[in-house]
């Protein structure tokens, strides 16, 4: 874990309302793993005085620099999206457990959904990195939600993109795509980040094919290491009881059969 004040490359819009913040920190561009995030803050002084938690969608080790990916949503996303290029931003990372490459999966699947690909990508180039076989599915509301695609295309790789409105791709949901997958392949192990909802319903879905999954969480954070209990999730322990665990520090990622899923 780092503290740095990451100086910025860009600012970019990628889609109404979606924003690309490309950073220079070293220091956490050589420790970042596919599935860990940072605490981030708009400016140095302390206004908000919490950072915001965003998931490392990009690093590069060799030039030192880091990529989030966020949706402008409170005071905060909105402030994060008014920084100027050479702005200091103070941030913490990289933070959480990432994603768990087991070595012997050899044909997996990533579903992403809306701005749960900031995580999913970071994942995607890392299997792409170590050729595994790789099945992509993007899915959100609308054409409008779709992030990522332009990056996956810069890796040459196929994606099944779902829409709920039909506006891109086909029409209907990712577990559509999850399902026919799992239908017609061997699949090792499926990596999923998006709404609750989705994550729940992928969870079902692979429980019922007997596929490990791994999801990534997303909660509101307060301090972002596991002091606060700010995070907290319902969580299936080894021994089959039912307890708590911080999605900042015993996540963000869990297998999905850990978490315990409201109805």
């Amino acid at each position: 874990m780092n503290l740095e004040n990451a100086r910025v490359l860009e600012n970019k819009e990628v889609k109404p309302n979606f924003r690309k913040l490309k950073l220079y920190s070293p220091k956490v561009a050589a420790e970042a793993k596919a599935g860990q995030f940072l605490m981030i803050k708009p400016t140095v002084v302390n206004d908000p005085f919490l950072g915001r938690p965003m998931a490392i969608y990009d690093s590069d080790k060799t030039l030192g620099i880091i990529e989030i990916l966020f949706m402008i949503k409170g005071r905060g996303t909105k402030l994060l999206a008014e920084v100027k290029v050479d702005d200091a931003l103070p941030v913490i990372a990289p933070l959480g457990n990432g994603f768990k490459i087991t070595e012997t999966d050899k044909n997996v699947v990533c579903i992403a959904g809306g701005v749960g690909m900031a995580p999913i990508y970071s994942l995607i180039k890392e299997l792409h990195n170590k050729d595994i076989s790789n099945n992509i599915i993007v899915g959100a509301r609308t054409e409008a939600m779709l992030l990522g695609l332009d990056k996956l295309a810069d890796l040459c790789m196929a994606v099944d993109i779902y829409t709920d409105d039909g506006s891109f791709g086909s029409k209907g949901l990712a577990t559509m795509g999850l399902e026919n997958i799992l239908k017609e392949q061997k699949i090792d192990r499926v990596y999923c980040c998006g709404s609750m909802i989705m994550m729940k319903n992928v969870a079902k879905i692979t429980a019922l094919y007997g596929i490990p999954c791994q999801v990534s969480l997303e909660e509101r954070m307060g301090c972002g290491i596991g002091i606060c209990m700010g995070c907290v999730c319902g969580h299936k322990k080894e021994d089959g009881s039912h307890g708590l665990a911080r999605v900042c520090y015993e996540g963000p990622v869990f297998d999905a059969e850990e978490v315990i899923w409201h109805e």
